[in-house]
C-alpha cells in the first residue's frame, strides 16, 4: 500500500496548488497599483451603477487607481 500513500500525497499537493493559484492571482492584481478597484466592467464602460458611481468618485477626488473587471474572471468572482 506504498502507492496509496504516494497517491494521497500527490492528491494533497494538487489540492494545495489549486487553492494557492487563486490567492497568488489576487495578490498579483492587488499589488499592481496602490489603489485597485474590483468592479463590473471598466472605468470607461462600467457595467453597473455602483461601479460607475465609485469610478466617478475616485476620478473627482483625483485618485489614481487600477481596475479589474470581475466579470472577466471566474476565479476572482468567487
Amino acid at each position: 500500500c506504498r502507492n496509496r500513500g504516494k497517491l494521497a500525497n500527490m492528491f494533497r499537493k494538487s489540492i494545495d496548488e489549486s487553492v494557492d493559484a487563486p490567492r497568488r492571482k489576487l495578490h498579483k492584481i492587488w499589488d499592481s497599483k496602490p489603489a485597485m478597484l474590483f468592479m463590473k466592467g471598466t472605468p470607461k464602460k462600467p457595467s453597473c451603477g455602483l461601479s460607475k458611481e465609485v469610478v466617478n468618485i475616485l476620478n473627482e477626488e483625483g485618485v489614481e487607481f487600477g481596475s479589474f473587471d470581475i466579470l472577466s474572471d471566474e476565479i476572482v468572482q468567487e
